[in-house]
């Protein structure tokens, strides 16, 4: 249990890599919205053609902004 638990916890721990763009590769953006959030991520395909972080950010929605 407590391999499994750190495990985990190392994962929730360390932060994502970001990994600069590349100019000659397309980007793919997602973005989500919901009631209460918004949230937004930049992603490229790295050499493995491996989706990678380019940027990321969110929020949640302040009670007049819903």
């Amino acid at each position: 249990f407590n391999k499994y638990f750190d495990a985990v916890k190392n994962f929730l721990l360390s932060p994502p890599t970001l990994m600069p763009p590349k100019l000659d590769r397309p980007l793919i953006l997602y973005s989500r919205a919901t009631n209460v959030s918004l949230a937004c991520m930049l992603a490229q395909e790295d050499d493995d053609m491996r989706e990678r972080v380019i940027y990321f950010i969110s929020r949640t929605l302040l009670d007049y902004e819903t």
